[in-house]
């Protein structure tokens, strides 16, 4: 397996503890931060874990990671899963990004993980996971993530069926990271609300119409609603997992 890409300073080790409700029935999540020598087979070493695993329990990230980065190294199906609402709320999703205009800035990398800063596929994220649609151990993915969930845990729509909840996503399916990329929430359907960035004077989360953000000439967008009736079964079954065995909520991370 080729080293895990590098060329840039990393932080050091990091372990995520993720608390859960029944300690003794569950372990934690394990989070290790990518370093500039890594290869798959150092990182398992290091957790005494097999290659094998940690590829599984990573499968959508490993061909694109960098130092910074982060990889679950711990069996995501240990963990369970806890939620901040039994029931999902649209409202309360958009009301996170209320809540935060004017009072963040936009940004990527390091920054993205949301404790005062997000980038536009880390937001979203958060509000999903606000609103008691993804687990809060989730992992902020990104728009790569994001189209992983297509006929899971977002129903693919067209435009002109939008309405306010539903979520867009700007972006080739091959490669969406970074600034070849871009996701918000939907208003209605001459406006939408997102973690934007115009200037670096003039970005953070915003309400704007469609052009030049949710579409641009040549870039496809992709519109989706949230699968109500997937969140219902997987908070059903109480696990991290669908019905194949693979992990529903991926776990990457930094846009690129």
């Amino acid at each position: 397996m080729k080293k895990l890409i590098c060329a840039i300073a990393v932080s050091a080790l990091l372990l995520t503890p993720m608390n859960v409700a029944d300690a003794k029935r569950y372990k934690t999540i394990r989070v290790h931060t990518v370093q500039s020598n890594d290869t798959v087979t150092s990182i398992a070493k290091k957790y005494n874990i097999t290659p094998t695993n940690v590829k599984k329990w990573n499968a959508l990230v490993l061909d694109a990671t960098y130092p910074g980065d982060h990889l679950v190294t711990s069996n995501p199906n240990k963990t369970k899963p806890i939620y901040k609402r039994s029931v999902p709320s649209k409202d309360v999703m958009v009301q996170w990004f209320y809540d935060r205009m004017g009072k963040t800035r936009y940004q990527s990398y390091a920054g993205r993980w949301g404790k005062d800063t997000w980038d536009c596929s880390s937001a979203v994220y958060a509000a999903m996971i606000e609103a008691g649609y993804l687990p809060k151990q989730t992992v902020l993915g990104d728009t790569t993530t994001m189209f992983a969930q297509e006929n899971r845990l977002f129903i693919p729509i067209k435009k002109k069926d939008v309405r306010y909840g539903d979520i867009f996503v700007l972006g080739s399916k091959v490669n969406s990271r970074g600034a070849l990329g871009h996701t918000g929430v939907i208003l209605n359907k001459n406006q939408i609300i997102h973690m934007g960035y115009k200037t670096a004077y003039d970005n953070g989360i915003m309400i704007t119409g469609y052009q030049g953000f949710a579409e641009k000439p040549g870039v496809p967008t992709y519109y989706y609603r949230i699968n109500e009736d997937f969140v219902k079964k997987i908070k059903a079954k109480d696990v991290f997992e669908n019905s194949l065995g693979k992990p529903v909520f991926k776990y990457k991370l930094p846009s690129r």
